[in-house]
């Protein structure tokens, strides 16, 4: 009795990370070279349906091979990239999706595997495997500016609370009123300062290497401020006591 073939489909949440060529090209080599004998396919087959797409502001640029792209970073107004390829076939009839997309927005980066063939949870378990073992050599920090929506509906609630309470506050003690103040500043600056800065996913261009530079100046002073303001205060309530 011959084996069924059956489908098989996953998605996958990429994490924050910072997107370059090098990193397209590892998962083009990736599949280029495993899927072919995994699924006894034509390599040159295969090469011919892989696809990069580069999305911007004003458009998308449609390729094949990341060879083809001339550049060694992307438009400042990147917003999103798929690599992938999806073939058929007809022979064994087996069916192959694979689709990798970097998006700005945490909801659209994913990595999604859809397969018919014998055997294909396997498979595609496999696979996702190794793409996110690729990927996550160019894991960064932004997740700390893209918290879960609770945490996020908080900080909300917070932020413009801030007003309010520092109105209060004031009242009552005037460093505490700064305080709020600082507290409103800070989760003002996070909202919408870093995130721009900081996005879910970090193409790499001209402008995306500007950000980061000052936003990293800018954290780096914050919590120079914080540490030095927190030991001196430490130190003077050690030597003086109050």
């Amino acid at each position: 009795m011959a084996t069924q073939l059956t489908r098989y489909s996953l998605t996958k949440k990429i994490p924050t990370v910072d997107v370059d060529v090098p990193l397209l090209k590892n998962i083009e080599s990736y599949i280029l070279s495993n899927i072919p004998q995994m699924f006894e396919i034509d390599e040159l087959e295969l090469s011919s349906k892989y696809y990069t797409r580069i999305k911007d502001t004003n458009g998308e640029l449609s390729l094949g091979l990341i060879e083809q792209y001339d550049n060694t970073m992307f438009p400042d107004s990147t917003t999103r990239i798929t690599v992938g390829v999806r073939t058929t076939n007809y022979k064994s009839k087996v069916d192959i999706d694979i689709s990798v997309t970097f998006d700005k927005d945490a909801l659209f980066s994913v990595i999604q595997i859809d397969l018919f063939d014998l055997n294909p949870k396997e498979k595609a378990v496999g696979i996702l495997t190794k793409l996110e073992n690729i990927i996550n050599e160019a894991k960064n920090l932004n997740f700390l500016f893209h918290p879960p929506l609770l945490i996020n509906i908080l900080l909300v609630v917070i932020g413009y609370s801030i007003p309010t309470l520092a109105s209060l506050f004031f009242k009552l003690n005037q460093k505490v009123g700064y305080a709020s103040l600082i507290v409103g500043l800070c989760i003002a600056s996070y909202f919408w300062l870093f995130k721009k800065w900081k996005p879910y996913v970090s193409f790499i261009s001209n402008r995306q290497k500007r950000n980061d530079r000052i936003a990293n100046y800018l954290l780096l002073g914050i919590l120079s401020f914080i540490l030095f303001s927190t030991i001196l205060m430490l130190i003077r309530k050690y030597f003086i006591g109050q």
